[in-house]
């Protein structure tokens, strides 16, 4: 079986995830709510967090806040809410389904609140705070400020590979892959066309690594085919493997045993973080620190020199010119030094 499906991972794409992006309305601003006073009376009470938009990400971020209130108020009980039915596969419960300090993973739809002594909506509590006006903030660090938390012990998110998908990734380098040099995990776009990196510097950042790196191969995960429109080009074909069609859970069990992961602000990206992978990591209207600064593993790359850069969520009247004219020896250079 495990065999079969390492085999099968290199048949033609399909999306990976049918995620559309949702705009949070009404919902109560940051701090509103808090959930650590409800333990201190109710040491056994069962709360549900929700996050109701947002992506693999998001999802990755909240986690070391709530594996901190089971490591404080262990004899309490968590549900976490999700959009669990835009989602192809249910990817986030599929992320999430072995984490030891979530009791309960439910469709936001589903919750009421009768059933709960307290509900946190964490839906739209990062907005106000990502402003180019502003300073920096991670939304790990922003969850857990929204959860009653001042600092986390651990900030690092949770993911957790089993054994079966250690020997799924095993067997796909083996049979597959057949390593004789660095294997590059390479995400080729974010579902935010500002944080995804022009295809022909990335076409020309794989050609050119291939050239200075002997041995070198690619596990590319295109899930919206942004990068390979008509197939892997014919002068790729004995070095990249298309890694479209793998499982979330599979495509970390291969960013796992790869030597480095490039990509963008992404869900790949924080599935990076959360196994300690080292990565490099294009940015570009996301500030770095907002994001990677407690990834040790990681390392950004963007245009610094441009005045725009920055910018968040304000639509672009310059073509995006962050991802667009960053040119690929930039990211190879740092690269090259991180395969050092």
């Amino acid at each position: 079986m495990r065999l079969k499906r390492a085999r099968s991972s290199l048949k033609k794409s399909k999306l990976l995830t049918d995620e559309r992006p949702v705009e949070a309305k009404n919902r109560r601003s940051l701090y509103n709510n808090r959930l650590i006073s409800v333990f201190k009376d109710e040491p056994t009470g069962h709360v549900c967090i929700v996050r109701s938009v947002g992506g693999i990400g998001d999802v990755l971020m909240i986690t070391p806040a709530i594996r901190q209130i089971k490591e404080r108020y262990p004899l309490c009980k968590v549900t976490l809410a999700l959009d669990r039915h835009r989602t192809r596969g249910d990817i986030y419960y599929e992320l999430l389904k072995n984490a030891p300090f979530i009791d309960d993973i439910i469709d936001a739809r589903l919750v009421k609140r009768k059933d709960y002594n307290k509900v946190v909506d964490i839906s739209s509590v990062c907005m106000p705070y990502e402003r180019r006006d502003l300073p920096s903030r991670n939304r790990i660090d922003i969850f857990s400020n929204s959860l009653g938390f001042v600092t986390l012990d651990n900030p690092l998110p949770f993911f957790q590979l089993t054994d079966d998908e250690l020997e799924f990734a095993d067997i796909f380098f083996k049979e597959a892959v057949q390593p004789i040099g660095p294997v590059i995990a390479l995400h080729t776009a974010s579902n935010d066309k500002k944080r995804s990196w022009d295809p022909k510097q990335q076409l020309a950042f794989i050609r050119k690594l291939k050239a200075t790196i002997l041995g070198v191969k690619f596990l590319v995960f295109d899930f919206n085919r942004f990068l390979f429109t008509k197939g892997v080009p014919e002068d790729m074909k004995d070095y990249v493997f298309d890694c479209s069609t793998v499982s979330v859970r599979d495509m970390a069990a291969l960013i796992n045993k790869a030597t480095l992961f490039v990509g963008p602000d992404s869900g790949p990206m924080h599935l990076a973080g959360a196994l300690r992978k080292p990565a490099v990591v294009v940015f570009g209207a996301i500030p770095p620190e907002a994001r990677i600064n407690h990834y040790e593993s990681h390392t950004a790359v963007r245009m610094d020199e441009l005045g725009c850069i920055g910018c968040w969520y304000k639509p672009c009247p310059y073509n995006l010119k962050c991802m667009k004219f960053l040119e690929a020896d930039r990211v190879l250079a740092e690269v090259l030094l991180r395969l050092r």
